[in-house]
């Protein structure tokens, strides 16, 4: 099923379809690879889009094992970050990343639908959206 939700100026669509990646799809987002890309690609084009957040509250959609939430923190200088995702073993994983950021960090399993409307209300959002099959 695909929706969308309006978040302040954003639309975001999400599909949902289930709450545990493939095997296939956990392999890919879990290795190496896919770290380095997030670290030395997607990060320094979203950097050059948009600047760093500087302290701001950023909530992330789809934090997988807590690599993109790391660089939040790190590149884009956010004070805070509020993440979630789909599947709870990334959710795991990521909470074993960030334990030493807990203080900074906010990780649960959720989806796009259920957003609490607090959260909607961030002036900062990056998002990153993934549709899966």
């Amino acid at each position: 099923m695909t929706a969308s939700t309006r978040v302040g100026r954003f639309t975001l669509l999400y599909a949902v379809s289930r709450c545990e990646v493939s095997a296939l799809e956990f392999a890919l987002v879990n290795n190496p690879l896919r770290a380095g890309v997030q670290r030395y690609f997607e990060a320094p084009r979203l950097l050059a889009m948009g600047g760093p957040t500087e302290g701001g509250s950023v909530l992330e959609m789809g934090c997988g094992r807590g690599v993109g939430t790391g660089l939040i923190l790190d590149r884009f200088e956010a004070d805070r970050v509020d993440a979630f995702d789909l599947d709870p073993r990334m959710v795991r994983r990521a909470r074993r990343r960030l334990t030493g950021r807990a203080d900074r960090v906010r990780l649960w399993v959720g989806d796009a639908s259920t957003i609490a409307r607090r959260e909607m209300g961030r002036s900062i959002a990056w998002v990153v959206a993934e549709k899966s099959g």
